[in-house]
């Protein structure tokens, strides 16, 4: 899944799954590439994740126009993945710009 995303906004993700994960907690990370030790962006529970009082199957991260200025335009890797689980629940690119899609 690809995101596009404008250097220095604010921008809300969801993210819906076919189980209950209210009770589960969530790290979403933006790294320059797949494997990089790096993380440019961390989002978690206690800052920047949260579920929805209504939903049992969503998630929302919000990334803060703060955290994504100084960022270079550019091609990046994302990923969002449970706490307790050796392997990311979603991935994609994200393609930071001054300009991006909607």
């Amino acid at each position: 899944m690809d995101l596009y995303l404008q250097i220095g906004s604010a921008r809300q993700l969801t993210f819906i799954f076919d189980e209950d994960i209210s009770s589960k907690t969530f790290v979403f990370l933006i790294r320059k590439y797949k494997g990089a030790r790096k993380n440019i962006v961390k989002y978690t529970n206690q800052s920047g994740i949260t579920v929805p009082i209504y939903s049992t199957t969503d998630i929302r991260v919000n990334i803060l126009a703060a955290d994504v200025t100084e960022i270079e335009e550019g091609e990046y890797y994302w990923e969002l993945r449970r706490e307790d689980l050796d392997q990311p629940k979603v991935v994609g690119l994200c393609f930071f710009s001054f300009d991006a899609k909607s």
